[in-house]
């Protein structure tokens, strides 16, 4: 495990003070939340009756609205940034409750303007919408009208806001604690679940097969507690999608990524078309790491050259920076801004949570970035991925608090991007000698991950939702059975899949805290290899930084758009496909494909 510390600035831990300064003052989330609510009061208070009148008018009720979200948003990254670093500490849960109720509440009270604006004849709203005065807002008013049918009255909202808290929200702490609670006995040493995975990526076979073996028994005990919390959150969209009179499981997160469910649908046909590509890279690896067939635990095993020593923080760090830099000088610039601000929490520690996150927070203070730091090529592409979110985040402030929030489809599409840019970089740099055939090795098991084993994922979730809708409930042995299936469909005769890893689906956060969000990884990879080549061929980076300073303002269609995808064309899945099928042609016929030693040339 490598220290993560920095020789000028020691141990990293991002400075969330910024978060607590409005006009000169300091202010705590109960501070922010009181100015926030006597806000909302008076906006709720004022004469005005109708505040769609006009366009005038709804342009002074969403600046005045905008204060508030601010607030808000403030006060709720004030107290969620710490659980993330620490999500079992009871004092940090308690606090984020009460902030969470206490925003909802504010929040609920402007609900009338949500309905008021729904309510309004359709080309009335489009009218509205075309006057120059609603350029700061038309996005999220947009949006409003697509969600409409699915609206339910204004009591009705208020009152589903009010019990997700002790709902919802809390099943979903539960997932996180049982999580960070987890330790794991890999060769006589307890360690966490992030530390245990980690051993996965081991280049001993029999160390990665004492992890996935303990980490299955680790989860063993808990399983059915598992089981009710996936459960509780599968009903509870069921019950959501019933109300709001949703057809599809995926519907919500189609309509916020401005998609039909047609073209997720294709998209998860054009990767099951192509398992085989998949398949065929496992039985390379298998060649590679010198084994007669891959088990599950071999996965993330590293393959190519020797890994060596772990990477140190700073070789990371100023790798990635680096390569942002290159892409343009200004994304460098925004990237260590994260290094040299302390917007960036990075740690090996017990008790984190695993893997990578990046908050926007609002745009009037900038993202803050956390992920954990052990030294290995995953992490440096996590530290990519994060920071690619994060410099999205900084360039779409420009675009205003109403538009800052980036689609997820959109904003995986550009993270996946910023992996591709810093291996691409390291390879063709030899920033980490002697390890390029390892790093490009690890970037196509990654998007090969990415591609079809989150869509084998995708398909497990949506068979859970189909049976819980159907049947009410599903206990952990159905799930286990489920879990089993799916990757059986993916890895055929490629990879064999023991019965001691059947538990898998019970580590997946992504189940309980976004049901539905894993095609936006699966849609954002592909999308992110044919941005790849357009950004290649126009030798520049300034379609990209358009779309990033555009935040949320577009429809994602028209964002990618400016990266050269017409993401309504199913040639966007297959060109992806297509680019992965070549990259894996040529490192079977020379070790490092020519797509990922080509540069980019700044314009």
């Amino acid at each position: 495990m490598t220290e993560v510390d920095d020789a000028a600035d020691g141990p990293l831990h991002w400075d969330l003070r910024d978060l607590t300064l409005v006009g000169g003052h300091r202010m705590g989330p109960d501070d922010l939340l009181d100015r926030a609510s006597g806000h909302a009061a008076e906006l709720v208070s004022r004469p005005e009756q109708d505040w769609t009148v006009d366009a005038a008018r709804i342009a002074r009720f969403m600046a005045d609205r905008a204060t508030v979200d601010d607030l808000i948003g403030r006060a709720r990254a004030l107290v969620e940034l710490p659980l993330m670093v620490a999500p079992a500490d009871a004092g940090s849960q308690a606090r984020c409750a009460a902030v969470q109720d206490r925003a909802r509440e504010i929040e609920s009270r402007l609900a009338f303007f949500d309905h008021q604006w729904c309510g309004l004849p359709a080309d009335r709203a489009e009218s509205l919408l075309a006057e120059p005065e609603l350029a700061g807002c038309r996005e999220p008013l947009r949006r409003l009208r697509v969600e409409a049918g699915a609206r339910l009255g204004e009591e009705a909202e208020r009152v589903l806001a009010e019990l997700a808290s002790s709902g919802i929200d809390a099943m979903r702490q539960l997932h996180h604690q049982l999580v960070s609670a987890l330790r794991v006995e890999v060769g006589g040493v307890e360690l966490p679940i992030d530390a245990a995975q980690n051993q996965l990526a081991s280049d001993l076979r029999s160390r990665r097969h004492a992890a996935g073996t303990a980490i299955s028994a680790a989860l063993s005990d808990t399983t059915e507690v598992r089981a009710v919390v996936l459960t509780a959150v599968v009903r509870h969209a069921a019950a959501s999608d019933r109300l709001r009179r949703r057809g599809h499981w995926l519907s919500a997160r189609n309509s916020a990524n401005d998609l039909p469910d047609s073209a997720v649908d294709a998209l998860g046909r054009a990767v099951d078309a192509r398992y085989d590509v998949a398949r065929r890279w496992y039985r390379h690896k298998a060649r590679l790491i010198g084994v007669d067939r891959l088990t599950e635990y071999d996965r993330s095993a590293p393959v190519g050259p020797s890994a060596g020593a772990p990477l140190s923080w700073a070789t990371g760090r100023d790798l990635v920076v680096a390569a942002f830099g290159e892409l343009d000088p200004l994304l460098g610039r925004a990237a260590a801004s994260f290094f040299e601000q302390g917007w960036i929490d990075v740690g090996a520690e017990d008790g984190r949570r695993s893997g990578g996150h990046c908050d926007f927070t609002v745009p009037s203070v900038h993202p803050y970035v956390m992920l954990s730091w052990h030294g290995g090529v995953e992490d440096l592409v996590t530290l990519a991925h994060e920071l690619g979110h994060g410099v999205h985040g900084m360039l779409a402030r420009v675009a205003g608090i109403h538009h800052y929030q980036v689609p997820e489809l959109f904003a995986e599409t550009i993270a996946l991007l910023a992996e591709t840019v810093v291996v691409r970089y390291a390879v063709r740099s030899g920033a980490v000698p002697g390890q390029s055939a390892s790093i490009t090795n690890w970037l196509l098991d990654r998007a090969v991950s990415t591609i079809f084993r989150l869509r084998a994922l995708w398909r497990f979730e949506q068979q859970v939702h189909e049976v819980v809708r159907a049947n009410g409930r599903l206990d952990a042995d159905r799930l286990d059975r489920m879990w089993s299936a799916c990757l059986s469909e993916l890895y055929a005769d490629a990879v064999d899949l023991p019965e001691t890893y059947r538990h898998g689906w019970a580590l997946i956060p992504h189940f309980v805290d976004a049901p539905g969000y894993l095609y936006s990884y699966v849609g954002g990879q592909l999308l992110a290899l044919a941005a790849a080549r357009h950004l290649s061929e126009a030798g520049h980076a300034g379609e990209l930084i358009d779309a990033l300073r555009a935040g949320g303002s577009a429809p994602v269609p028209e964002l990618l758009r400016k990266l050269g995808v017409d993401v309504h064309s199913l040639q966007c899945w297959t060109a992806g496909l297509d680019e992965l099928t070549d990259w894996l042609r040529r490192v079977e016929d020379d070790g490092v494909p020519s797509a990922l030693t080509a540069g980019v040339d700044r314009g």
